[in-house]
């Protein structure tokens, strides 16, 4: 009897371990995406799963993302505009038509038309916007004032800028007005250039405007197809522009402090972000502005598609304060300044800060203050009218020219050399 007990309980046992392991429910399996994301989305949902797959960026600096993606292992993944062509992967059977699903074709009837744009092949909308949009090049601001903070730096940078008689007006807008502007200021007495220098305190500013330079040609030409070669007259002009402010700087190198060891470059990179009030330089004739963006995309083949669609909702609504400007023609302001608010003092909450820093927060936030938030009403704006339709997505391949350039500025080699050498770096990528 007590033989037979036994085996009926080891029956149970066996058989409740086998319910419990039905009632697991399958995980939505997601490649490339947050941590973050994946907590939220348990917490929205907290009866399904979630099984995170992971890049290994040990095997090069995109990682082992395309390879992953190729094996088909998952149903929801995140990429970037510069890694990879959408239609590519549409046309490979790697990226679902999205539109079928009425919450996310409302959305993207509201993206700017850039946007949307990007994240379409065809009549399908491949791709949703996820995560972030940046410039693939820095922008610009003379002496990095914004005029918003008022800080002592700014007080200072600002002083400096009059005492060289220049006022926001003299903001270069393309390479040549840099170049033009690097001239004007290399004139000026050396008593007023004291206490700045034109664009950078470390390193060589012939060799930073030099990789400038190709940066932007190779994304503003290259990478969107316009030219296949840096022989063209364009970057020849560009070089020849470069030239004469090289002779400038060679013959007067020196950064100049001023008596409290202050120095401020005339130009400053800010950042790639794009809704800023810095300034995207333009080479040539090129209107277009070279960008990246994250997006999201589902696997025809996912048996979870609906899950799918919901985990990319999800990490649309958790992260819109700091996307959903770069995104959406229109957004609720005062709404993302609370969920910044929120999203700040839940981070503050769990580091353990003072209670008296959280209350002033929540104070802030229940006044509707702005002033903490990323962006101002005025940068979403000018966003939306001067930056958003000039945006395009190209891919993007690294190539080195650090060999190139030294041979080019130590006098080895020529422009014609110069230019073949590019041409030759771009080719071997």
């Amino acid at each position: 009897m007590k033989r037979l007990w036994s085996l009926v309980m080891a029956v149970l046992l066996s058989a409740g371990a086998a319910g419990a392991a039905l009632a697991q429910p399958e995980p939505l399996r997601v490649l490339a995406g947050s941590e973050t994301d994946a907590q939220a989305y348990l917490a929205l949902y907290p009866d399904r799963a979630v099984r995170r797959i992971e890049v290994d960026y040990e095997q090069g600096y995109r990682g082992n993302l395309a390879e992953l993606l190729a094996e088909g292992d998952w149903d929801v993944a995140f990429i970037g505009t510069q890694e990879f062509c959408l239609a590519a992967l549409a046309d490979g059977g790697l990226a679902l038509d999205l539109s079928a699903d009425p919450r996310i074709a409302a959305l993207a009837d509201t993206l700017l038309p850039s946007i949307r744009a990007a994240v379409t092949v065809g009549d399908m909308l491949a791709a949703f916007p996820s995560g972030y949009v940046a410039s693939l090049v820095a922008g610009f601001r003379l002496m990095g004032l914004n005029g918003s903070s008022g800080s002592r730096y700014e007080q200072r940078a600002a002083a400096h800028l009059a005492s060289l008689g220049m006022t926001a007006a003299d903001q270069p807008a393309t390479f040549e007005q840099l170049c033009a502007l690097g001239e004007s200021y290399l004139q000026k007495p050396k008593d007023a250039r004291r206490g700045t220098a034109f664009i950078t305190l470390e390193g060589s500013a012939e060799s930073y405007l030099l990789n400038l330079l190709i940066d932007l040609y190779a994304t503003q030409y290259l990478a969107t197809g316009l030219c296949d070669s840096f022989d063209t007259e364009v970057f020849r002009t560009a070089l020849g522009q470069l030239a004469k402010l090289r002779t400038a700087l060679a013959a007067d190198p020196k950064n100049r402090y001023d008596e409290d060891g202050f120095c401020c470059p005339l130009v400053m990179d800010s950042s790639q972000t794009l809704i800023t009030d810095a300034v995207f330089l333009r080479l040539g004739e090129s209107e277009s502005l070279p960008a990246w963006m994250g997006l999201a995309i589902v696997n025809p083949k996912s048996a979870r598609v609906g899950e799918a669609v919901d985990y990319i909702l999800l990490t649309d609504a958790q992260n819109a304060c700091g996307t959903a400007p770069a995104f959406y023609r229109s957004v609720d302001y005062q709404a993302l300044v609370l969920q910044s608010y929120d999203r700040d003092i839940a981070a503050q909450t769990e580091q353990g800060e003072d209670a008296s820093v959280i209350d002033r927060l929540k104070a802030l936030r229940d006044a509707g203050d702005a002033s903490r938030y990323q962006y101002s009403q005025a940068e979403i704006e000018r966003y939306r009218a001067d930056i958003a339709p000039r945006l395009v997505f190209p891919q993007t391949d690294w190539f080195d020219t650090q060999s190139a350039v030294r041979a080019y500025l130590l006098g080895r080699t020529d422009a014609e050399a110069f230019i073949r050498a590019l041409d030759e770096a771009a080719a071997a990528r």
